[in-house]
């Protein structure tokens, strides 16, 4: 029984910090360049601008989880698995809407950088299935069960 001591929650913790610093920095250097540049700030930029408050909340959730129990064996997890539920409702929500503006940025980047005309009706194919994705995902869900509130009960 010594495999129930195992404890990566300070790792985990640790990861979700460094992606929370990074990520902002990376969205902070983008829009700080654009700025100097004098490109100034274009669809693309405003995708990945709202992406990072979505995958702050997936980091901020992630911690969460470490402080309760993430990381450790299911049968060493104070409470059971409740709190782990209810955490991975939001989670996935964020998780799903969170991509799909950090893929529609990319679209929207190459956008900007390729005019090749069949390239573009391509690009905007692959992106409507994306977001057409997006949806369905997010919907399901939420909806994945009836009530709501039976995913974790």
């Amino acid at each position: 029984m010594d495999f129930l001591k195992e404890d990566k929650s300070d790792m985990l913790i640790g990861v979700a910090i460094s992606l929370i610093v990074f990520m902002t920095m990376a969205v902070a250097v983008r829009l700080l360049s654009r700025h100097l540049s004098g490109a100034g700030i274009w669809w693309d930029d405003w995708m990945a601008l709202g992406a990072l408050p979505l995958n702050i909340a997936l980091q901020a959730i992630m911690i969460l989880e470490g402080a309760h129990g993430l990381g450790k064996h299911i049968q060493a997890v104070p409470g059971g698995t409740a709190y782990f539920f209810r955490a991975l409702y939001p989670e996935l929500i964020f998780y799903h809407i969170s991509v799909t503006l950090v893929k529609l940025s990319i679209f929207l980047f190459y956008r900007q950088v390729i005019s090749a005309r069949h390239f573009l009706a391509f690009l905007w194919i692959v992106a409507g299935v994306v977001l057409a994705w997006c949806i369905a995902l997010t919907l399901v869900s939420i909806f994945q069960c009836q009530p709501v509130h039976k995913v974790w009960d």
